[in-house]
């Protein structure tokens, strides 16, 4: 079991499951909840808005964040894979969440990450084909 005194930091593993709604406790009809992991704090433009949120969350936190179109790529940065981002029509959005896990990644984890959120690929509209990996 995971040690629930873990805060979501610098350089940890979150782990969350995404819910897309029009407002808080909606969910749009036919979307699934979307399993997300990324490396906190990774990004080559400092903390994303959406970072902020999470920052010093635990295990089992739940929270929401309403976003339109103008304001999404600055709010989620590279963490939305390219799937949940094509599905995000409303405008404005409400992506609801709920941290699954915070863990240490391991070396390898974090310099892939580093290299998709510079890249440009597993992130916010690349159009590289990448399919968010």
């Amino acid at each position: 079991m995971e040690n629930s005194s873990i805060t979501v930091e610098a350089l940890k593993k979150v782990s969350l499951i995404l819910t897309v709604g029009t407002s808080a406790g909606t969910i749009d009809p036919g979307s699934a909840p979307q399993s997300v992991e990324f490396i906190f704090g990774i990004g080559v433009d400092g903390l994303t808005g959406f970072e902020y949120e999470l920052a010093g969350k635990r295990a089992g936190d739940k929270g929401a964040v309403t976003v339109n179109q103008h304001t999404r790529p600055e709010i989620f940065g590279h963490i939305l894979p390219c799937e949940i981002q094509s599905r995000l029509t409303a405008d404005p959005c409400c992506i609801q969440y709920e941290i699954c896990g915070i863990s240490d990644p391991a070396p390898r984890e974090i310099v892939r990450s580093m290299a998709s959120a510079t890249g440009g690929c597993g992130g916010g509209g690349c159009d590289c084909g990448c399919g968010g990996q």
